[in-house]
């Protein structure tokens, strides 16, 4: 799970960089992840 977080976090420092702007990631255990599952993030806005 270490090298995951690491991963992961390397991920987001990328693509917030690549991006010019901050990346919501969470990590989550495997089998876990809905992708159906609505995100809830202040910053979204239903358009």
């Amino acid at each position: 799970m270490k090298k995951q977080r690491q991963f992961v976090e390397m991920l987001h420092q990328h693509l917030s960089d690549f991006l010019g702007w901050e990346v919501a990631v969470k990590l989550v255990e495997q089998g876990a992840f809905d992708p159906k599952q609505k995100v809830n993030d202040s910053r979204i806005s239903d358009i």
